[in-house]
């Protein structure tokens, strides 16, 4: 008998729809996944005393190859500077950014991430990892990458509109 996890079987076991009820829950679902995968990092991100918020966004400092000013951080977390500005306001309170002017432009400040940022990263990498690994454990190679491969497509189709 098949794994009741692979591709053919998720499949075999769909309900029949049309392709409008199939791309109206898809979307639904991937929606709701998004927010529920967020809601569960957070609360195991707390214990650290992190958000996924913070999380993602000192992330996006750290690995940066260069220099980031708060409307190059803002785009690559996708959100409103005014929002960004409260998540490094509150990473800069605990020590893991620093804000300093940019010498090209007076108005704008850049963002580096300090020392202690590396450790504060690495317990949220593992946190992450275990989060990840807990939930897709239960998932075969083939319908793991059957589902990068629509994922992809669909944030592909998403730039273009």
């Amino acid at each position: 008998m098949d794994d009741p996890t692979s591709a053919k079987a998720l499949l075999a076991d769909a309900p029949l729809f049309d392709r409008a009820q199939i791309e109206l829950e898809l979307a639904r679902e991937v929606v709701l996944v998004g927010r529920r995968w967020r809601a569960r990092l957070d609360e195991r991100l707390s214990k650290i005393g992190q958000t996924n918020a913070r999380w993602a966004t000192l992330y996006w400092i750290a690995t940066a190859e260069s220099a980031l000013n708060q409307r190059e951080v803002a785009e690559r977390v996708g959100i409103e500077t005014p929002t960004l500005v409260r998540i490094l306001d509150q990473l800069e309170a605990q020590g893991l950014v620093v804000r300093t002017p940019d010498p090209d432009d007076r108005r704008a400040k850049i963002i580096t991430a300090t020392p202690a940022a590396e450790a504060a990263l690495a317990e949220g990498d593992q946190i992450a990892a275990e989060l990840r690994v807990q939930l897709m454990a239960q998932f075969e190679l083939e319908a793991l990458n059957t589902s990068l491969h629509v994922l992809k497509q669909l944030r592909a189709g998403l730039e273009k509109v």
